[in-house]
């Protein structure tokens, strides 16, 4: 099991520094998708929110914030928390397979990156 997680790791990896290394310009996201994509990045790279103890990242969880005081916050809170029942790999898989999902450079690289990924698996 551990290496299926390890798998799923370097794909993410492979995908995030393909996408921090594009020159092309940002693509337009929904508000609902960018808060999706945080809460599954979130729990991608320091584990659940309600979970403290989860050995994933030390990291403290933070408190709830106002939805009146702090709205961004509170939206993001909520975003990652909605992602708690998820494992990493399911995580990972639903983040990459939407960027995989862009028509352009970047997304048709991170396709193939999924596609040599799933043949990894299967041998």
């Amino acid at each position: 099991m551990t290496e299926i997680v390890d798998f799923h790791r370097e794909l993410f990896d492979n995908v995030i520094a393909a996408v921090n290394a594009s020159t092309l310009p940002p693509v337009p996201v929904s508000n609902d998708r960018k808060l999706r994509l945080y809460g599954l990045f979130k729990r991608i790279t320091v584990g659940k929110l309600n979970d403290s103890d989860d050995g994933n990242s030390s990291e403290p969880r933070p408190t709830k914030p106002s939805r009146f005081l702090n709205p961004f916050a509170y939206y993001k809170y909520e975003a990652w928390g909605k992602c708690d029942d998820m494992t990493v790999p399911d995580a990972i898989m639903e983040y990459v397979r939407y960027i995989a999902s862009e028509d352009n450079e970047v997304g048709r690289s991170c396709a193939e990156m999924i596609k040599a990924f799933e043949e990894k698996l299967e041998k």
